[in-house]
Parts: structure tokens; C-alpha cells; sequence
């Protein structure tokens, strides 16, 4: 929805303007078994929660792609009405690894050392007394390549720090006595631009973040072919990496100012209407450089979108060799930045558990210089790995 996503300080006001110008890393994942794999579109809950995000009149980001693997190394510990949630809402099964093999295709990206492009995926279960786990879920960690760790506050920070690549420094800033174990996933990638922006056409310029409010930023701006497309309600602008098929997408509203009309809508069709609908274009792109980070805990939202069978109580019994253990909250944290060079992103997922007991026309104005919307796709497998909204560029 970022993809929802000089001049002078005077910039752009009408439909015609002219653009001016420690411990070593966790081991990344490789595939268990990629046969036993499958692509399976985003839950429309993940949309849904997407939305409860976005009552709060702020930045907003999630990794979707990183949520779905941090419940995924608890998909084998899971039972009941938790484990047909897991399959309903996230595509897991008993006979899946928790990545694609579109996932894993980039992961395998990462060995050819390019430059251009750095991609991995982490997953660990720490445990408050790892000789207590369950033989048979020992053995799907195993599987999924997911690393076994005592439960320690300080180490675990270290764990994340260095999986994300100094990006998120710190995931939690305590452990509750009660909690039994611990769910853990990191995603980090760092990715150029195919057509990167010229720094020297940045320039200050006028960003609104609503009709009475102007902030002067850094705006990016070039002319170039890209993929665009509109319907009834939105405009989109498709910025592809290179050695990568990852793309983010930009949207914007027709209607100034009216980002909620895509919110509303923003689903696994309009996503997918979205996908298929692409047209060549001369393009007069302009975009702020962005950051978003935060931290946030995601349970109460999470049983609001529709998650709620996972925080059942006694969900999780075949964690541990004793005593059922239940999720009691899920905290992630993200960090994207957005630059002329590319994309530099992180997100990092834990789940806490507790004992139970051809070209055409002519150039296309894209000016986002109000709220936009962005999704970082990959449009093979149809994983999203970030989503969000920008309101204010300068926010952090």
C-alpha cells in the first residue's frame, strides 16, 4: 500500500504539475522439502487487520509474510480449532514448511552474493527449559530449519539485532515470568532500485498530510517507464528491484486525500485486480523518502480481525512434553526505509506462550505528495511482505 506509495519549496499543487527535480548471525533458512509447499494467497484477515491498524490516525506497517512464519514453527504444537485456523488464515498444514517456494527461490538469491540484493529469513523457538519439548515438535523444528534456544531476554535481543542487520536492535524490552516459550521470526532485505532515483534531483518540496497541513521533505523524483494502472477509485505505480522479483507498489487515491476509499476495499481481489492489470508508461514520479518504524503489540487486533482461535487457551499442547501451552500476545517490529537507491526493510514476529493452566499515451502524473499506500509483493507467489500506509514521511 506504500506502493500506494528540484522543485522548490512552492511544489506541485495541480493535476498538471511539472516535477522539479557480537554473537555470529542465525543461519539463514534453506528449504526442508520444497515439494511440500504450496502458494496460498493472504486471508482476507490479514486485510482486516490491516485495517484495525489503520483507525489510528498514523503511520502504519505489517509484515504479513513474517506473521504467518512466526505462527508457523508452532503449526505442529498446535491443535483443535488453533490448527484449522492455522490452515484456514495462513495456509499451514501438517505437510507444509511454513515458506514458499517462491521464498525459497529467494533465499537462494542470497548465495550468489549479488550486491543488488540481500535476502534471509530466520526462525527460532526459545524455551524457558528446552528439556521439556515435545520429541515430535523437536523434530518438525528440524524441518523448518528453526534454531532452539533457552529463553533469554538479553540474548534474544542479540539474536534479532543481528538476523535483521542492526534494523530492529531491540524486539522486546522484558520477558513476563510465566511465559514457557517463545516463537520467533525475522525477515530482513535490502534491495536496489531497477531504475534508482538521482539524488541530485531530491529536493525539498511540499508533502500534505491532510488538506489543512503542509510539511516540507525530501522528495525523489524521475521520468521513466513503469508498469501503471487506475480503476474507478485508485492510480498505482509499480517500482521494480533489480536481481529480484520483488516490486513495491505505489497507491494513491483519485480523489485527494480519500486513502480510506482504498482501505476499505484492500483485499486478496483487489490485490489480485491489481496484479493483473498492468500497463507500460511514461511516468513523472514523484516520492518521498519515507521510514517507518514501530513496535506493536498485534493480539487484541489480531482476535478483532478474526485470529482468534489462536489465543484459545491450551491451543498450543504438543509444544511442550507437559502442559498445554497458550499464545498470549504477538509483538512485531518494523523497520523500512526508502531511499533513492532502493529498500532496506526488516520485520521481526515473536509469539509468547504461558502454560494453560506495449507503451501508450503519454506521460503519467504520479505525485505522491499526500497519504499513500504501499505493499511490498512478490507478485509470483502472492506473499506480501510489508504493507502499510505513509501519512506523514517524516514521522519514523
Amino acid at each position: 500500500m506504500r506502493s500506494l506509495l528540484a522543485c522548490s519549496l512552492v511544489l506541485l499543487s495541480s493535476c498538471n504539475r511539472s516535477p522539479t527535480p557480537d554473537p555470529a548471525p542465525p543461519e539463514t533458512l534453506t528449504p526442508a522439502n520444497t515439494n511440500e509447499a504450496r502458494i496460498v494467497e493472504p486471508s482476507r484477515s490479514v486485510f482486516d487487520l490491516y485495517r484495525l491498524l489503520a483507525h489510528d490516525p498514523k503511520n502504519v506497517a505489517l509484515s504479513p509474510l513474517s506473521l504467518k512464519m512466526a505462527f508457523g514453527i508452532l503449526q505442529p504444537g498446535a491443535s483443535g480449532s488453533a490448527k484449522k485456523s492455522l490452515e484456514a488464515l495462513f495456509g499451514l498444514n501438517a505437510n507444509q514448511t511454513a515458506i514458499a517456494p517462491a521464498e525459497f527461490e529467494l533465499l537462494d538469491e542470497t548465495r550468489k552474493n549479488k550486491k543488488s540484493f540481500e535476502f534471509s529469513i530466520t526462525n527460532s523457538i526459545w524455551l524457558k527449559d528446552p528439556k521439556q519439548i515435545h520429541a515430535d515438535f523437536k523434530k518438525s523444528l528440524s524441518n523448518l530449519r528453526t534454531e532452539t534456544n533457552r529463553l533469554q531476554l538479553k540474548e534474544l535481543n542479540s539474536w534479532v539485532n543481528q538476523a535483521t542487520g542492526g534494523k530492529i536492535p531491540q524486539l522486546l524490552d522484558r520477558i513476563q515470568p510465566s511465559t514457557q516459550a517463545l516463537a520467533l521470526n525475522t525477515l530482513y532485505l535490502k534491495a536496489l532500485w531497477t531504475r534508482p532515483f538521482s539524488k541530485d534531483r531530491t529536493a525539498p518540496g511540499r508533502f500534505q498530510p491532510s488538506p489543512h497541513a503542509t510539511k516540507v521533505v525530501p522528495l525523489m523524483q524521475q521520468s521513466a517507464r513503469f508498469r501503471f494502472q487506475e480503476d474507478p477509485i485508485s492510480r498505482w505505480v509499480e517500482l521494480p528491484y533489480q536481481d529480484t522479483p520483488l516490486v513495491m507498489w505505489i497507491g494513491l487515491p483519485k480523489k485527494r486525500f480519500d486513502l480510506k476509499s482504498i482501505e476499505s476495499r484492500i483485499g486478496p481481489d483487489f490485490v489480485k485486480t491489481i496484479g493483473a492489470n498492468w500497463k507500460d508508461r511514461q511516468v513523472d514520479l514523484v516520492l518521498p523518502r519515507f521510514s517507518v518504524k514501530l513496535k506493536q503489540s498485534l493480539q487484541p487486533l489480531m482476535k478483532a480481525a478474526g485470529f482468534g482461535e489462536l489465543f484459545i487457551k491450551g491451543a498450543f499442547p504438543k509444544v511442550l512434553a507437559s502442559g498445554e501451552l497458550t499464545a498470549t500476545d504477538v509483538v512485531q517490529a518494523i523497520s523500512l526505509d526508502v531511499r533513492e537507491e532502493g529498500t532496506e526493510a526488516a520485520a521481526a514476529t515473536a509469539v509468547m506462550l504461558e502454560r494453560s493452566s506495449l507503451f501508450e499515451g503519454s506521460a503519467v502524473p504520479f505525485y505522491a505528495d499526500e497519504p499513500f499506500l504501499f505493499l511490498l509483493i512478490h507478485p509470483k507467489s502472492g506473499e506480501i511482505y510489508f504493507m502499510g500506509r505513509v501519512l506523514d514521511p517524516t514521522q519514523g
